[in-house]
């Protein structure tokens, strides 16, 4: 994974809350698949396996850190990563959260 520094000045408060949200491996994954593209509460958890409600608390810390955004498209619930934090380098996307940035590309096999 290659971890860019930004120029931008981001409390030390902010950023820990935003690392300390990615630092569990099950919400790392659910930002790497919402980098991809937005998906619903259901898609996500079949992807990874956990139970709709297990689910829905990993998104819950996500979005209270401001990662994640979430929609109601009808009777559905649609996820995405926050457009503030997305940002492209090349072909790669990047999450920039001010502090420091993670180029999913990379990680990626």
């Amino acid at each position: 994974m290659a971890i860019r520094k930004k120029s931008v000045a981001v409390p030390s408060e902010e950023c820990a809350s935003y690392l300390k949200a990615l630092g569990d491996e099950k919400r790392w994954k659910i930002v790497e698949l919402l980098m991809l593209e937005p998906s619903n509460v259901s898609k996500l958890a079949e992807q990874l396996e956990l139970s709709q409600s297990h689910m829905s608390k990993q998104l819950a810390v996500l979005r209270d850190a401001g990662i994640l955004v979430a929609e109601r498209e009808g009777k559905e619930v649609v996820v995405s990563v926050n457009p503030v934090f997305r940002s492209k380098i090349g072909q790669n996307q990047v999450l920039n959260l001010g502090c420091c940035s993670f180029d999913f590309n990379s990680c990626r096999d």
